[in-house]
């Protein structure tokens, strides 16, 4: 055999034994090559645990709420409110101890022009009447805030969803004919009216 044969069987040799080696090198460099049999799952991602009270709405955003007109009440237990809404409800931290939740919900319905959701405040006694004019009376009805009128002499006592007000009835003053008037100018329905002997 010539030196020349020798040294080509042994480039055959080298092929046979380096070749699949270096391809199996190359593939896996290259990412097509897999190995045979089951595959190993990726690691499983565990979610983030969820923070306490994330689930909470601020205080602006639930006032922002109430000029959308989609809440439809409030109940107080401190600073805490828990919100109904026409989708669920959720949890909202008052801000402060100072802040007024009852004007800042009649404030926020008012800048829409559509009657404030009902509030209710588990620390506080039943609402007790505050004065009101004959006139504020009927802007009330006008903007769609006022809930009943209970009618009883020379007195009205009027509930909105927030406050309950006491009203003096003025000489000669036709009070359904008046509330329904100013229902009709404001493009809302009349409360109910109820009027018992005196």
């Amino acid at each position: 055999m010539s030196r020349g044969q020798s040294i080509a069987i042994l480039a055959i040799c080298v092929a046979l034994v380096l070749g699949p080696a270096v391809a199996l090198a190359g593939g896996t460099v290259l990412g097509s090559w897999k190995p045979a049999g089951p595959q190993a799952a990726p690691p499983a991602t565990t979610p983030e645990p969820e923070l306490p009270g994330s689930e909470a709405t601020g205080y602006g955003e639930f006032l922002d709420d109430v000029r959308a007109g989609h809440v439809l009440d409030v109940f107080q237990s401190g600073l805490d409110l828990s919100v109904s809404t026409q989708d669920g409800g959720y949890q909202v931290r008052v801000p402060d101890p100072s802040v007024d939740v009852i004007a800042d919900i009649e404030s926020a319905a008012l800048e829409s022009g559509i009657p404030p959701p009902a509030y209710f405040n588990e620390s506080e006694p039943p609402m007790e009447p505050q004065p009101l004019t004959y006139e504020e009376m009927l802007e009330q009805v006008r903007t769609g805030r006022v809930r009943d009128v209970f009618h009883q002499g020379d007195r009205l006592q009027v509930s909105t969803n927030t406050r309950v007000f006491e009203v003096e009835v003025p000489r000669k003053k036709e009070v359904l004919a008046d509330i329904e008037a100013a229902a009709a100018s404001g493009g809302v329905p009349a409360p109910p009216y109820t009027k018992v002997p005196d």
